[in-house]
C-alpha cells in the first residue's frame, strides 16, 4: 500500500494499491491525521503481520527565509505532521519506507494526475490538500514505473 501525504494544518492523504490504482483521498485535521496514522500502524502490525510494506510519500517542508516572519507564532503544523509520519515509520521499521517529494514538483504532478487546470494557478494559490497529496502520489508512482504516464494513454 502507498500513502501520499500533503502535510499542514489540514493534512491531505491519498491512498493507492500496490499496482498504483487509487483507493481514496481525504483531508484530515492534524489531530485526526494522527489518529489515522495510529489506526494504520496497528493495522500493519496486528491485522496482518505478512502485509506488504507500507510506502509513505510526503511533501517535504522547509521553512523558507521569506516566510519566516509569517510563521512567527505558528505551531508549525506541517513539521508536526511530518514528525508523526516519521514516528510511524520508525515504529514499523522494515515494514515501511519513506519517500520525500518536493513542493516544486506539484505543478507538474497536477498535470500528470489529471488536474492540468490547477497547474496554471497563481503561485500564491493553495492547492486543495487532498488533491496535492494525490498528485504527489501519482507522480511518485509514475516515476517508479508503477503507473503509466498519461501521455501513453489513448
Amino acid at each position: 500500500m502507498f500513502i501520499s501525504i500533503d502535510p499542514g494544518e489540514n493534512v491531505g492523504v491519498a491512498t493507492f494499491k500496490e499496482d498504483g490504482g487509487a483507493i481514496a483521498k481525504k483531508v484530515f485535521s492534524l489531530q485526526d491525521f494522527r489518529k489515522f496514522l495510529k489506526f494504520t500502524y496497528f493495522g500493519m502490525i496486528n491485522d496482518n503481520p505478512n502485509r506488504n510494506t507500507l510506502k509513505i510519500i510526503y511533501e517535504d517542508y522547509t521553512l523558507r527565509q521569506d516566510m519566516a516572519i509569517a510563521q512567527t507564532g505558528s505551531n508549525m503544523p506541517a513539521s508536526r505532521a511530518i514528525g508523526a509520519v516519521e514516528m510511524i515509520h520508525d515504529l514499523l521499521g522494515e515494514k515501511s519506507i519513506i519517500f520525500k517529494s518536493k513542493p516544486s514538483d506539484l505543478r507538474g504532478a497536477l498535470k500528470w494526475a489529471g488536474y492540468p487546470h490547477l497547474a496554471n494557478k497563481p503561485r500564491s494559490w493553495h492547492c486543495p490538500d487532498d488533491i496535492a497529496a494525490y498528485a504527489h502520489g501519482v507522480k511518485f508512482l509514475i516515476d517508479q514505473g508503477i503507473r503509466r504516464h498519461p501521455i501513453f494513454d489513448d
